[in-house]
């Protein structure tokens, strides 16, 4: 009889270093896991994936204005289809028969009512943050462009540009001159 008291004590051991064991494991997984899904301590640089605006659909007006200044601006009908909130863009605008890039940063004007163009050559910024999901129209001049042939965005995440998750868009011949 002694000799079955030692072995269910051992037992007893040995399950609670098991179930130890398991508790630790399945901890290093959820651990694992969701190092992945949440984005790096390190705030000042762009995630790797998962930031993504694209452009739905664009157009190229001309407008006058009572004094007769002609404004030719970019309309931008912009969805936010990543996982993370986007805190502004860079813009550019190429011409193909350069090969480069004509325009960065053109003026922003919020929307074309808002009065003349603001912040020529500086990153456009959405305050609120541009969030997953949603759609928003921006309005940008592009008198000194010449003849628009492709849109880039580039996302700014983390204070950082996203050079990883650039949006092209190719514009027909004579659409936006």
């Amino acid at each position: 009889m002694m000799h079955s008291k030692k072995n269910k004590g051992v037992s007893v051991v040995v399950g609670y270093v098991l179930l130890i064991v398991i508790t630790i494991s399945l901890s290093v997984v959820a651990f694992t896991f969701m190092k992945r899904m949440i984005p790096g301590v390190d705030k000042r640089v762009c995630p790797e994936e998962g930031v993504s605006a694209i452009i739905s659909s664009y157009s190229c007006n001309t407008y006058a204005s009572l004094d007769g200044t002609i404004f030719k601006i970019l309309e931008l009908n912009l969805t936010n289809n990543g996982r993370y909130s986007v805190e502004g863009f860079v813009i550019r605008v190429n011409n193909k028969t350069t090969g480069i890039a004509t325009c960065t940063n053109l003026p922003y004007r919020g929307s074309f009512f808002s009065g003349s163009g603001k912040n020529a050559g500086a990153p456009h910024f959405f305050s609120p943050f541009f969030k997953p999901g949603e759609k928003r129209t921006d309005y940008l001049e592009y008198q000194n462009c010449g003849n628009i042939s492709a849109i880039e965005i580039l996302p700014i995440k983390n204070g950082e540009v996203c050079q990883k998750a650039i949006t092209h868009q190719d514009v027909p011949a004579g659409k936006c001159n």
